[in-house]
C-alpha cells in the first residue's frame, strides 16, 4: 500500500493540545473507544498506554485501529485516520512525559506524582496511517 500523507492543517491539529479517540476491535467485533493524548512523527502517530489496558489486548489480537481527531476550535472539522498499530516498549515513560509536557506543560511525574509512582508497565503504540478521511482538516 502506498504511503498516506497528512494535510498541513491536520498536522497542525495533531501538534496542538488536541485529544483523539482511538477505536479498536473487541473479540466479538464490537468497537472499543478511548480518549488519549497523541503525538506525531512525520505522517505517523503515537500514543502511550498501560500494557494492561483493553485497547492493548485488542491491538495485540488485531492491530487495526482508527484514530478520530476533532479539534475543539474546529467543531465541524474532523479526520479519521485508519491504520495498523506497532508496539514499542523501550522509552515509553519518556514518550509519556513528552505527551504530558505537550498537553499540560509539565512531565507526568510533576503533574501526577502519586499516580506516576504506581504506573503499570507502559507501551508506545505507533500508528502507520493507511487511510485518512477528513473534512476541513
Amino acid at each position: 500500500m502506498s504511503p498516506v500523507h497528512m494535510s498541513e492543517k491536520l498536522k497542525e491539529a495533531l501538534d496542538s493540545r488536541v485529544f483523539v479517540t482511538v477505536a479498536t476491535l473487541q473479540p466479538d467485533g464490537s468497537p472499543h473507544q478511548s480518549v488519549v493524548w497523541v503525538g506525531r512523527q512525520g505522517d505517523n502517530l503515537f500514543f502511550v498506554t498501560g500494557v494492561d489496558k483493553v485497547k492493548v489486548r485488542n491491538l495485540r489480537r488485531d492491530p487495526r485501529l482508527s484514530v478520530t481527531v476533532n479539534p475543539p476550535d474546529e467543531p465541524y472539522g474532523y479526520a479519521v485516520i485508519s491504520g495498523t498499530a506497532r508496539f514499542e516498549s523501550a522509552g515509553a515513560r519518556e514518550r509519556l512525559d513528552e505527551l504530558a509536557v505537550k498537553h499540560t506543560g509539565r512531565t507526568y511525574a510533576e503533574r501526577n506524582p502519586q499516580s506516576y509512582a504506581t504506573l503499570p508497565e507502559l507501551v508506545t503504540i505507533h500508528v502507520t496511517p493507511e487511510k485518512i478521511a477528513a473534512r476541513f482538516l
